[in-house]
This record gives C-alpha cells, sequence and structure tokens, in this order.
C-alpha cells in the first residue's frame, strides 16, 4: 500500500560558502520545516548529503512552497529546474532536470561538462530575428484598467519626446555577449549583457529577477 503523506514542498539549499544551490521536491508528515535539513538532506549523491550532515554550518534552508498534492509539488519542481536549467548551471549541484516524464540528465553533468555545454551555446543565432505572432502579441498587450496608463492622457509635449526617444533606443543595437542576440539597448539592458541567462557567472540574484512568464513567485 501506498504512503500517504500530508505535506509535499518544494525546498532549496544553499551552500552559503561555495554560493552553490540545490532545488528538490519532498513529501513528508512532520513540518517542513522540521524536516529539510533536519531529518532529509536531498536526493542528490551521498558527497553531498554528507557533507551537510558534516558541516551544517555551511549549509542554510528554505522551503519554497506547500502543496496539498505530490503532483503539484513536482510540477512546481519542473518549473523551477526548467526556469534555471539547473542540470547544466554550475552554480547548481543539480545533475538533471525534472520533467513530467522523469528525470533528464543529459548525460553524466559533471561541472567540466556544464561549462562546456555553456560554452558551446555562446555564439547560437538561431532565435536573432524572430518575432511574435500577432496572437501572442494581442496577449501580452494590457488592455483597459489593466493597464497602468488606463483614463490618463499624456499632453502632446510628452508623446513627441516619448516617440524621439523610442525612435532613438531602436537606432541603437547591441549584440549580447552571451548569446549573441541583438535587440535595442533597453531589451539589452534587461535581458543580455551580464543579466543573459547564458551568462556562465550570472548569480541567482539576476535568475531570480528575471520575469517567468507564468509570473510564478518563489
Amino acid at each position: 500500500m501506498k504512503k500517504e503523506y500530508k505535506y509535499h514542498y518544494t525546498y532549496r539549499i544553499t551552500n552559503i560558502i561555495e554560493k552553490k544551490y540545490y532545488y528538490g521536491v519532498h513529501s513528508c508528515n512532520c513540518l517542513p520545516k522540521e524536516d529539510i535539513g533536519v531529518k532529509y538532506f536531498s536526493s542528490s549523491k551521498k558527497e553531498f548529503v554528507k557533507d551537510q550532515k558534516q558541516n551544517p554550518q555551511n549549509y542554510k534552508y528554505k522551503v519554497i512552497k506547500i502543496f496539498k498534492t505530490r503532483v503539484e509539488a513536482v510540477a512546481h519542481e519542473i518549473f523551477l529546474h526548467k526556469k534555471f536549467n539547473v542540470k547544466m548551471h554550475k552554480l547548481f549541484y543539480n545533475a538533471s532536470n525534472q520533467t513530467s516524464t522523469g528525470f533528464d540528465a543529459g548525460g553524466n553533468m559533471t561541472p567540466q561538462h556544464k561549462e562546456n555545454l555553456i560554452k558551446s551555446n555562446l555564439g547560437n543565432t538561431w532565435n536573432i530575428g524572430r518575432k511574435h505572432s500577432s496572437e501572442v502579441n494581442a496577449k501580452k498587450a494590457s488592455k483597459g484598467d489593466k493597464n497602468g496608463m488606463y483614463g490618463e492622457k499624456h499632453p502632446p509635449q510628452r508623446i513627441d519626446k516619448i516617440s524621439k526617444n523610442i525612435i532613438k533606443s531602436k537606432q541603437i543595437k547591441c549584440i549580447c555577449e552571451f548569446c549573441s542576440k541583438e535587440s535595442d539597448k533597453g531589451n539589452y539592458n534587461r535581458w543580455h549583457g551580464e543579466n543573459c541567462k547564458m551568462n556562465p557567472n550570472i548569480s541567482i540574484e539576476q535568475l531570480l529577477k528575471r520575469e517567468p512568464w507564468n509570473k510564478t513567485k518563489i
């Protein structure tokens, strides 16, 4: 008979010395905060678990979200793994990404292997010039009272200034040194350069600032 659990949660383990992370999912009957880092130390390699037990001062634990079902918890783990692409990112201990059909390890993902894969993606230009369809753009547009300027009107001088600034910014093209995509200055500053997800040295804080499409809070 399959064992029933009261809590299902996603969690993050942080090595505060090495500045590395691990995202996972677990189920338990005690409170999650009394489980992770106390009774449970991830399903990762034995060396990682052993180091947590021997050097507890080097680690901190966070319960990301608690769910009523295991299915919901695993779905959130899939989202987190996909968002950070943990199996390839050298700041994560995860050797594989959780998927709807199981773990995707993509081979033995050693730190060196992760770094080599990241380097192999530099200069990838397959997405340059691609545009969203009119249907996607329509969904992205904010209308009615959901728009921040709802009920407001810009004076003519303001409209003219905005128009000139937009034209000027779009005339300045920047090429990201990590993914090689070309974009205007505004998008470059927001999504590329040091903030590019292909930057092998991007920090967890920068990754968290990148807004996911589904706006899930973590």
